[in-house]
């Protein structure tokens, strides 16, 4: 064989017109001279088709479709989205499908992802290639057509973000597999003498603020973390209240440069970080311990030790509004801009219609409601017996009947829960920190073991994780490129 020229031998004459079909992809370059030669193999009697095509003017985008699909299996998913999507047409057709993400997704974890799946909106299928089978190799099908293009006219969307989720799944499984290799991992234990209630990451993951029982409020700059330096909070320092608050720190929300503090002194205090000087902005007393928050802006909602909803705009805090829905504490609180949603310790859910200005629904599960996570059409609770719990909210279901239960390993009141795209976030009385696959019947990518007390809060901003602990600590995970 002429080293100057490269041979691809396929079975099938197909591949004839699937060449000329690409052509129509090769507006840019100039028209590529392929020679056919027929053969027949005398102990099969079977006949084959040589394609030869001058290996000087042989590019990526002459091959077939199934055999780029194949191509990138091999490449990480931000690298197709940030560079191989971005270089020609037929990529960034090829790439823009959904069912290429959702089939990519589904080969490497089998499992039911996301648990609660939006109906689609388009007839796309991939499956194996009948031709490259013992490869792997995928063929796509569209309205009963077998093609191995896709017209950019056909492209298809839905409201999941099959390409930002196969990102999202694909970095947060390699991140965590490995997290001693990927993660630098260090304890503060400066800047509070008693147990650590909540830790809350805002601005990218930027800033860490603690709240604490000795009534301190700390502010971290992670940027400053130098991985040779001794693990001590002092030179992270940003901020550090000691006199404002008069009880203990216990609940903490952010929107933009804005933090919020609640406490069991009644106050809910906002916080101005903006250009990293941080400055009291104003200050709203309750009637009662705040031991859940929800912040966005003009808008606060604050879950009480009176057992009510409480919610307001900061703007004319006068105008309150309380509900009354729980027979126990309010222990969390989370919402969007169509709901509010609580939590407490009578272990019922209870969904206040911001629109409607009234009670949408109200779910029983079978412990008390300690930490939630809402978005991406799931609620998450984790509950007082160490239980996961999965509701549908998409279009604004929250299917109590059809809610779905795990059993992770936990032992102890889950205290912390955080979910993304990626992966599900846990923390536990039980002194565990977990990372588990965002899907059914969900298994541990890692496990954690920060701390000798139980586990208070954690938080999860932009790939960085925090835990509060009752050992007056707080454990922290910084990707190691953000590390100095």
């Amino acid at each position: 064989m002429d080293v100057g020229r490269k041979e691809m031998e396929i079975e099938d004459k197909v591949v004839i017109d699937k060449l000329d079909q690409m052509n129509l992809y090769m507006d840019d370059h100039e028209t590529r001279e392929a020679n056919v030669i027929h053969s027949e193999d005398c102990n099969t009697n079977k006949s084959y088709d040589t394609i030869v095509i001058d290996s000087e003017r042989l590019y990526l985008s002459d091959m077939p479709v199934e055999i780029l699909i194949h191509i990138a299996s091999f490449l990480e998913s931000r690298d197709i989205i940030s560079s191989l999507y971005q270089t020609c047409r037929l990529f960034c057709d090829l790439f823009s499908n959904y069912s290429y993400w959702k089939t990519r997704i589904s080969q490497r974890w089998k499992k039911q992802y996301p648990i609660f799946e939006a109906p689609s909106c388009g007839t796309w299928s991939v499956t194996l290639h009948k031709d490259f089978e013992h490869i792997g190799v995928l063929s796509i099908e569209y309205s009963n057509q077998s093609k191995t293009w896709i017209p950019t006219q056909a492209k298809m969307t839905e409201d999941f973000n099959w390409r930002k989720a196969c990102m999202e799944r694909e970095e947060v499984y390699k991140l965590w597999s490995d997290h001693k290799n990927n993660y630098h991992h260090f304890k503060v234990q400066d800047g509070f003498f008693a147990a650590v209630d909540v830790v809350h990451l805002f601005k990218e993951g930027r800033f860490l603020a603690t709240g604490s029982r000795d009534r301190h409020l700390n502010i971290l700059d992670l940027n400053k973390h130098e991985a040779c330096m001794k693990p001590h909070g002092n030179h992270l320092t940003a901020f550090q209240d000691t006199k404002t608050h008069k009880g203990w720190v216990w609940s903490m929300a952010s929107h933009g440069d804005t933090l919020a503090t609640g406490s069991w002194d009644t106050f809910i205090r906002l916080w101005d970080t903006a250009d990293g000087n941080v400055a009291m902005l104003s200050e709203f007393k309750l009637k009662t311990a705040i031991l859940g928050l929800y912040f966005e802006q003009n808008f606060i909602a604050a879950g009480g030790f009176d057992k009510r909803l409480h919610m307001f705009d900061p703007r004319a805090p006068e105008a309150f509004t309380r509900k009354h829905y729980h027979s126990q504490p309010l222990l969390c609180v989370t919402g969007d801009e169509d709901f509010v949603i609580t939590g407490g310790e009578d272990k019922t859910i209870a969904i206040f219609d911001r629109a409607a200005g009234k009670k949408y629904k109200q779910i029983q599960i079978p412990g008390m409601v300690m930490s939630m996570s809402y978005g991406r059409g799931h609620l998450w609770v984790g509950d007082g017996a160490g239980k996961l719990h999965v509701l549908n909210s998409q279009n604004k279901l929250f299917d109590e009947t059809n809610m779905q239960t795990f059993d992770v390993g936990h032992k102890g009141r889950l205290t912390g829960l955080v979910h993304t795209d990626g992966g599900v976030f846990t923390g536990c009385s039980d002194s565990s920190v977990k990372v588990l696959e965002p899907s059914t019947d969900p298994s541990v990518i890692a496990s954690l073991s920060a701390h000798s007390g139980e586990v208070t809060r954690i938080s999860y901003n932009s790939g960085v994780l925090a835990s509060a602990s009752a050992d007056i600590s707080v454990g922290v995970w910084l990707p190691r490129k953000h590390v100095s």
